[in-house]
């Protein structure tokens, strides 16, 4: 008979796959980001290109290679499908998980690493990129690598990690960008400020860390830079110090818009943070010194992000590895009743709060049903809410009622499968929602109804319906100003014969669905936008498809 010893971690382990992979493949790619990044390694796949990303057929310079290459292997792999675009995302969730738990447990031990692994994979924001196709689960993982590297080589004196830590920051520069290296040296630095530890300084072994970053960096940048001259330009310029220092990309954010996203994508864990650092604050020097080091990684990353004009509400997601740990840790000393130094004044409200929210939360969602007739994501999701709703509820007055019994433990678990059970049916809610955030529908409708001759154009930026092209598996014509993420590449002189025909104009399309009389030209608009066209001369058309606030129309 199996021992608790291996029973629990079994549950644990099946618990976490199932979360992550539940569904999957009932939920189509959707637009923006997924569908772009899915379509950009679609792209590498079937090219055999492996140096230039390209999206739509125009180089995709915004971006390093690192997710596209492993998208592209894993279509490789499994084949092209939604649950190959999101396999990396999952498996790096995944992974992040595993190194949380192992480096927790080596710098606080078991059962805060247990506890700080159970705040992570129930923190909405942490399950919902990692299921999602996009680059930043990549990120979030490699990076955390980097910052637990760096925290063993301080804490227990092991300089060699800080190599292992710059191989880790490369690849994380190849995932996302810069933030890859300044991030790690940011929370380093603000350790070393705020503790005075100023000699672990001499132990970084600078130079040869620089030159490990730049062995995993440099080769890639020598040759897109060979075949992109201007990439350097758009990669660190545009895309890093401009969109820094402007809203720009249509994200424009006041600077305290993290302030309340980041409670959010923890919640309820994140609660729970005054406290564990009030607690962390009065704790012995090694503990208090080590919980420092994780508030320094959570403040960098919330300023750090919060500085640029432009925002978006994942680019906060990489904070919810630290605050798991901060609360997992202060957890697993509350509930071995470790009162040395805890305030059971902030405990108690802790849970209270806790208790409140979920309460709230749960009435204002059915509350939200009063007006489901007005929003079409709540009519869908009607007969869901009231599900979530009474998992949320239960699930907060059970967990209270287990504190106000000193069941600490019981508290801690009845809170963690509250938001398991909350998240699931989310899952299942977007499979609802898939309809108004996916073109999958629209696109089987053509691909039933065209031949490969036949073209398909979207009156809209490319980057709001990006997954189009990923649906069709082929290249799609972009009508009227907006060119999205493509504008400056098909501005550029050497692909202006790439572009063309490919960027149309209004009187250009309507031009061509009047006279095309060989072929089928589909065009997918928001509703608003047909009157746009009709006062261009559109008369003769059909309507294939009107979904919400969307039409399908072509010529006949």
């Amino acid at each position: 008979m199996l021992s608790k010893k291996i029973i629990h971690p079994l549950l644990f382990v099946v618990a976490a796959i199932f979360l992550f992979f539940f569904l999957i493949n009932q939920i189509p790619l959707w637009s923006s980001d997924e569908g772009r990044f899915a379509e950009i390694a679609r792209a590498m796949h079937l090219s055999g290109n492996w140096i230039v990303p390209y999206f739509n057929g125009l180089p995709y310079l915004e971006k390093p290679a690192l997710a596209p290459w492993m998208t592209a292997l894993s279509f490789s792999l499994f084949g092209v499908n939604a649950i190959s675009a999101r396999l990396p995302g999952i498996l790096s969730a995944l992974g992040c998980l595993l190194v949380t738990f192992l480096f927790t447990k080596r710098l606080f031990g078991e059962r805060a690493a247990w506890l700080s692994t159970l705040c992570l994979m129930t923190s909405a924001g942490f399950v919902l990129v990692g299921r999602f196709a996009v680059i930043d689960m990549e990120m979030i993982f490699l990076l955390s690598t980097a910052l637990f590297f760096v925290m063993t080589s301080v804490f227990e004196q092991k300089p060699s990690h800080y190599l292992i830590a710059s191989f880790f920051m490369g690849l994380t520069f190849l995932a996302k960008g810069l933030i890859g290296l300044a991030l790690p040296v940011l929370v380093f630095f603000a350790f070393i400020v705020w503790t005075s530890h100023w000699k672990e300084l001499k132990k970084t072994h600078f130079w040869l860390g620089i030159l490990v970053f730049a062995a995993i960096t440099i080769p890639w940048l020598i040759v897109i830079t060979k075949q992109q001259p201007e990439f350097l330009d758009v990669f660190i310029f545009d895309h890093h110090f401009k969109r820094f220092a402007s809203g720009t990309f249509g994200r424009k954010r006041p600077f305290w818009f993290f302030a309340y996203i980041l409670p959010l994508v923890s919640i309820p864990w994140s609660l729970f943070v005054p406290a564990a650092i009030k607690n962390a604050l009065k704790s012995g020097v090694d503990f208090k010194n080590k919980i420092i080091f994780l508030i320094c990684w959570l403040a960098v990353i919330f300023v750090f992000f919060s500085i640029p004009r432009s925002k978006l509400p994942y680019y906060i997601m990489p904070a919810t590895v630290p605050i798991a740990v901060i609360v997992g840790t202060f957890l697993a000393k509350w509930s071995l009743r470790d009162e040395l130094s805890l305030s059971n004044l902030w405990v108690e409200w802790s849970w209270k709060i806790i208790g409140i929210v979920c309460v709230v939360g749960a009435a204002g969602l059915n509350i939200s049903l009063l007006f489901a007739g007005h929003v079409p994501a709540l009519e869908i999701l009607r007969p869901l809410i009231p599900v979530g709703a009474v998992f949320l509820g239960i699930g907060g007055i059970e967990a209270f009622y287990f504190f106000k019994k000193d069941r600490r433990l019981a508290a801690i678990i009845a809170l963690a499968i509250s938001v398991y059970l909350t998240l699931i049916v989310i899952f299942i809610c977007m499979i609802r929602l898939s309809p108004l955030q996916s073109t999958a529908d629209i696109a089987s409708l053509i691909n039933e109804n065209s031949t490969a001759e036949d073209t398909v154009a979207v009156y809209a930026s490319p980057d709001r319906y990006s997954d189009l092209p990923f649906h069709l598996k082929k290249r799609i014509v972009i009508v009227g100003s907006d060119r999205g993420t493509l504008t400056r590449e098909s501005m550029q002189e050497e692909n202006k014969s790439i572009a063309a025909g490919w960027f149309l104009g209004l009187d250009e399309i309507v031009q061509q669905i009047q006279s095309e009389k060989t072929k089928r030209i589909f065009c997918l608009m928001e509703k608003d936008r047909l009157d746009e066209l009709k006062s261009r001369g559109l008369k003769d058309f059909r309507i294939w498809m009107e979904n919400h606030d969307r039409i399908l129309i072509s010529n006949h």
